[in-house]
């Protein structure tokens, strides 16, 4: 599957939820699905196609077909402090407020792939910060935080968790995978949101 995404006026493709049935793998079926879909995100126009591998090993199987890491991410983990202000916002107000507090070379992510981010994590915002977050196996994980990291403590106490882990902009771990698809084609500096 891919989601429209844009970078500096160009039109990208996200490619996720790339799999082989374990019964398959090692037969190069994979290399051709994607060889098949970049010739198609050619034909409709894409400057590029981007990804978020879950492993190293994947990272070096979309290296062997010209990916290569272009973003990061920094990771970290919170304990609750002293509560933050936070409101819940709906999928188009996060849209619209994430144009501010994304940094400049980073990817737009909007319509569908928000509505479909929407579906399983909430959004809030506060007065310096957006955060896109859910609660996941005991843990609450924010997948995307936007703005001032220090208010991380304050939102999980906002929140009524104890713990919790963040994403935010950063190069402490390679994240997106870019392929230039035309000549002309611009590398981002984040991709934040990925559904994995």
């Amino acid at each position: 599957s891919w989601l429209d995404c844009e970078y500096a006026g160009q039109k990208q493709a996200y490619i996720y939820a790339v799999a082989t049935h374990p019964d398959h793998r090692g037969k190069g079926l994979c290399r051709k699905l994607m060889d098949m879909a970049h010739e198609q995100l050619r034909a409709e126009g894409y400057h590029a196609a981007l990804l978020r591998p879950a492993d190293s090993g994947l990272r070096r199987m979309y290296g062997k077909m010209g990916y290569r890491v272009v973003t990061g991410v920094t990771e970290f983990d919170a304990a609750a402090g002293k509560p933050v202000a936070l409101r819940k916002l709906d999928v188009r107000e996060y849209e619209t407020l994430r144009r501010s507090f994304l940094p400049e070379d980073g990817v737009l992510q909007e319509g569908v792939s928000l509505d479909y981010l929407a579906a399983y994590a909430d959004l809030y915002t506060g007065e310096d910060f957006l955060l896109a977050g859910s609660f996941y196996e005991g843990s609450f994980i924010g997948m995307e935080l936007l703005g001032n990291r220090e208010a991380a403590p304050g939102i999980l106490a906002a929140l009524g968790h104890k713990t919790g882990t963040f994403r935010c902009p950063g190069m402490d771990i390679p994240f997106g995978m870019f392929l230039p698809l035309k000549e002309d084609a611009k590398e981002p500096g984040y991709l934040g949101l990925v559904f994995d």
